[in-house]
Order: C-alpha cells, then structure tokens, then sequence
C-alpha cells in the first residue's frame, strides 16, 4: 500500500520550514522490519514561488501494525507477566551460566551440572537452592555475578569463585604424547621385571637397557616435545625419589603433564617462580613417615625429583595399598587399585582418587 501526499499552493513551503529545499533534493530512509519510509524534496516547480515536497509511505499501515503496536503489546505482556515467574527466570539463567567447572579462593575444584555442585574437599555434592532472586549453596548465598561468584555465609565471610586457568588448551598435543610415552615407559618396567622373575636374563638385559635409554619417542614428537620427555624419562608410577630441595623419600603414584592443582594451590606455592614453571610435568607421590607422618601425599614437580633405587622401600600404608613391591626394579609396580586409578586418568585426561565407572574410592 502506497498513501502519497503533494504539496500545493493552498500549503506553501517557505523558506522559514526547518530544511531549504531550494536547489537540490534530500531523501532519507528510515528501515525498520524489513519496510521502509522515505521522505522526498524536489527541487522548486518552475514558474512558481511555492515548493512541491511529496511523502512517500511504503508500508505505513503495515509498519505500524508489525512495529509500534506489536511492541506496545510485548511490553504490556512484560508488565503482565508475574513477579514470581521473572524472579523464576532470573534463577534459572544464574544457575545456567554457573555450569561448569570453577576454583574457589582457598583452593577448592567446584564442579556444577544442573542443580548439583561437587566439591574437591571431599566433602561432596551439593544442591543448590532457590534464595528469592539468589541461589544458595552450602550454607552460602550467591551475592556477586554469574562472571565472578561471591558466596557469603551468614557469618559475612566471603567465597570467591573463578573459572580454573586451562593449560590444556595451552598445549593439548603436549598432553597427548606426554601420556602416550609414559604409559610405554611403565609398559617396558613391566615386561623387564617379568623378564627377571622368570629367569629371562637376556631379554632382561635388552629392557634394561630401553629404560635406561628412555624408551621411544611417539612418532609424531617435535624436537621441543622430545627433549621435554627426556627430562623425565626415568619418573613413571611405582619410581622411588629423593626429593631435592627437602630430602625426604617417596614414591611416584601418578604422572600430570602440568601443574593441574588449583590456582590458589599454584599461588600459595609460588609454583611460577620454579626454573621450569607451572608448565612442566607434575607428580602425585606418597611420601615415607620415616621423613614426614602421618602418610603425607604430595605434588611435586619434576624438576625437585631425584630418582634412586636407595630409597625404596618407601615405609608408608599408602604403598600398601595402591603398589606392588618389586626388588629386582629396586621399586614398585602399580597395584590394581592404582590400575583402575590410572585408566581413569586416561579417559579423563586428569588423575583423582575417584573411580566414577566402578564405583569406587581409593
């Protein structure tokens, strides 16, 4: 629909009207849903003083129909629309922008999934609840931003969340081969003990000599990559070690190829003024209650591991449990339990003492 207006001698234009159309001819447009309004000035109709302006109007009634009066009902229905269902809808995008994984300010690794959030501190899932136009979380109310959490306890103590720095987006090939070389290393400590128990001393002599050489590289290692393995090509699980800098016994349980520990862990340790840095490889080790009790478990980077057969065996009840004791390497193998702990670590790319698939906890 097309509705056209032209100016006549009965409505002059002056030259006092807000624009000078005199001499040239202006055209604006102005679009909205897909019409158009356009306005026009043509020059001056020859022979007369008055000016003849046209208004074209592409679409007005539809304009109007779709534009002004559909957005004067979405407010309306706004204005309608419960308090309670707002406050409802508020809830649901703080809890949506939550899901993930986050670290608090005292070390903890929060994992939320719906309405439930895990902790790290074993203390274990938690549901959160509605709090009027807040969330609540153990004891806690959400007062900062989906962005940046703050959980206050009643007592005014204050809980800052953030999402957790990812060194594995850094360097996601790294973490690949880095697994892949150690799984082979632990493969070639395996056979070389069996070799020895059963006598095999020829082919025990060949192994021997593949750990000592640090075994193979996988093929598609960059020189960079290679010399980052070979720095470590002695430390796998059951690998007993003197630590460098404290001097107490352990034994290696668990190979990362970072530092996976939480950012405030990382900040506390002042992990980034090591030579090597937080980018290195990082080892789950137990600690021998000869040197510090109480079965201490620790993390550890590569650069502070020395290792030694002198101290093993390792006196501690956590070798116990998760390490068969093999004299012939001057070490351990890993148990069963520590199996299963290290197949998850594989699926999952990062170790925990949890085993979701059998329902276990070491």
């Amino acid at each position: 629909m097309q509705i056209a207006w032209r100016g006549s001698s009965a409505l002059p234009w002056t030259p006092q009207d807000s624009m000078t159309l005199q001499g040239f001819c202006v055209g604006h447009s102005l679009a909205r849903g897909g019409r158009s309004v356009r306005y026009v000035a043509n020059r001056e109709s020859p022979g007369g003083r008055h000016r003849q302006a046209e208004l074209a109007f592409a679409g007005v009634g539809a304009l109007l129909a779709s534009g002004i009066f559909a957005q004067s009902t979405r407010s309306s229905r706004r204005l309608r629309q419960p308090w309670s269902s707002r406050v409802a809808c508020s809830r649901r995008s703080l809890l949506d922008d939550l899901q993930g994984s986050w670290e608090d300010d005292v070390g903890n690794e929060i994992e939320v999934s719906g309405d439930l959030a895990k902790f790290s501190d074993g203390s274990g899932t938690w549901k959160i609840e509605s709090a009027g136009e807040s969330l609540r979380l153990r004891g806690t109310q959400l007062i900062g931003t989906a962005d940046r959490p703050l959980w206050r306890f009643s007592n005014g103590i204050v809980r800052s969340w953030k999402r957790p720095l990812s060194l594995a987006e850094h360097d996601s090939d790294w973490k690949d081969v880095f697994f892949r070389y150690k799984e082979e290393l632990l493969q070639i400590r395996r056979q070389m003990w069996a070799s020895i128990s059963m006598e095999d001393f020829a082919e025990a002599s060949v192994l021997r000599d593949s750990w000592n050489a640090g075994g193979s590289f996988p093929r598609e290692c960059t020189l960079e990559q290679q010399a980052r393995l070979a720095a470590g090509r002695r430390l796998v699980p059951g690998v007993c070690f003197v630590h460098r800098r404290f001097k107490y016994r352990g034994v290696v349980l668990a190979c990362e190829p970072w530092c996976t520990a939480p950012g405030a862990w990382r900040r506390m340790m002042d992990v980034a003024s090591l030579p090597r840095g937080e980018t290195q490889p990082f080892y789950h080790c137990c600690v021998d209650d000869r040197d510090r009790p109480a079965g201490q478990i620790t993390f550890v980077s590569e650069e502070n591991i020395e290792p030694t057969d002198a101290a093993f065996p390792v006196q501690t009840h956590i070798a116990d449990l998760f390490l068969v004791p093999c004299k012939e390497l001057g070490g351990y193998l890993p148990g069963p339990r520590l199996e299963r702990l290290l197949r998850n670590q594989r699926a999952k790319g990062k170790f925990t003492w949890e085993i979701d698939d059998e329902g276990d906890e070491a």
